[in-house]
């Protein structure tokens, strides 16, 4: 609510008038957008008395995967390892 201070010049003697309504919030809104971990939201600040309020939410976003691509081996091809020492001699022992 407004008002205006009447003050005497001579005297300093002072009274209260001309009462107004306040003035509206004037409300600026920041935007959250979701992630696929988060929430989005909507922050809404006044920028005459830094009021403020969250609204609007929004739902997560769906996960955004990285496809890798594994190639099979084209059959009959060889493809080298390299054995154990162990693995070796237990190719090489005869039964």
């Amino acid at each position: 609510m407004g008002y205006t201070t009447y003050t005497c010049k001579n005297c300093d003697d002072k009274f209260i008038s001309d009462y107004t309504d306040k003035l509206s919030h004037n409300y600026k809104a920041v935007i959250t957008n979701p992630t696929c971990t988060e929430f989005g939201f909507t922050t809404y600040t006044c920028a005459d008395c830094g009021d403020s309020y969250v609204a609007d939410y929004t739902d997560k976003t769906e996960h955004n995967y990285d496809k890798r691509l594994f190639r099979r081996p084209v059959p009959n091809t060889v493809i080298p390892f390299t054995l154990a020492p162990t693995a070796k001699a237990h190719l090489q022992r005869k039964p």
